[in-house]
């Protein structure tokens, strides 16, 4: 059986990126490496992503490399065995629910640490995987149900999802379990929406709950441009002020191991 995955500079489940917000939370003293599988299918098309996600084939990312699970498990092994989390991601993992719970029992079988990055599309996906993970990141791309349609490109959909994605959020809350909750900044981005979002995230009462604010940076299709990074820090700033229990980062940068400041 094959899959498609998302290479990432010409490679497959080999990226390496950090988790620096367990360490802005306190649940580590140092950020987590986690090696990325990036499946080729999501059912969002948002313009700004930066896989490609809106260019599709069919029901899978353009330029995806289609991979034979017995590959996937003998890198699974391979990066337990030099103490990596492993971060299930994409694309989205909830389009390939039945590999993604494999790969996680697995993983926590032999000890290891595994980790979800989804669009909190599927709140039911979140429920079959959540006894199998360690953190999430979950993206909120929006509150406002005009927007979230915008930027996800999800149509008629995009209410379903926009409460599935809340629903998602509590959910993982509800566990007391770490999640980063990611929303992308444009120049358009409205601080008062924000401030909706803090509301929302505050009433989770979860201490691992992170929120990073990422700061775009591109040209995205659909017209959105990248914030004043000035303007953006002052509005988390004043957010931070009238919410001090959450915790909130901004993040401009995703390489190595820096880019992710607290507010």
């Amino acid at each position: 059986m094959k899959i498609p995955v998302l290479p990432y500079k010409g490679e497959v489940f080999e990226e390496v990126r950090y988790a620096h917000f367990l360490e802005k939370t306190g649940y580590t003293t140092t950020p987590l490496p986690m090696k990325i599988l990036s499946f080729g299918a999501c059912n969002y098309s948002c313009p700004y992503c930066k896989r490609n996600g809106y260019r599709k084939e069919g029901n899978y990312i353009k330029d995806s490399i289609w991979v034979e699970i017995g590959e996937i498990a003998e890198k699974v092994k391979e990066h337990l065995m030099h103490g990596y989390v492993i971060r299930l991601s994409g694309g989205d993992p909830c389009c390939f629910g039945g590999v993604a719970k494999a790969i996680a029992k697995y993983v926590k079988r032999k000890r290891g640490m595994v980790s979800i990055a989804h669009n909190g599309s599927n709140p039911e996906f979140v429920q079959q995987l959540i006894d199998y993970t360690d953190f999430w990141a979950i993206d909120l791309k929006s509150i406002r149900p005009d927007r979230f349609r915008r930027i996800t490109g999800t149509g008629d959909k995009s209410n379903e999802y926009l409460n599935n994605t809340l629903e998602s959020i509590s959910m993982v809350s509800w566990y007391s379990i770490p999640i980063d909750v990611r929303t992308v900044i444009f120049d358009d981005t409205d601080e008062s929406e924000l401030i909706e979002i803090a509301d929302f995230l505050s009433s989770c009462t979860n201490p691992n709950l992170y929120w990073t604010l990422r700061l775009y940076k591109g040209q995205a299709t659909g017209g959105l441009k990248p914030p004043e990074v000035a303007k953006a820090t002052s509005i988390a700033r004043r957010i931070g002020k009238m919410y001090p229990k959450l915790k909130i980062g901004i993040r401009g940068n995703w390489d190595g191991k820096s880019g992710l400041l607290a507010v």
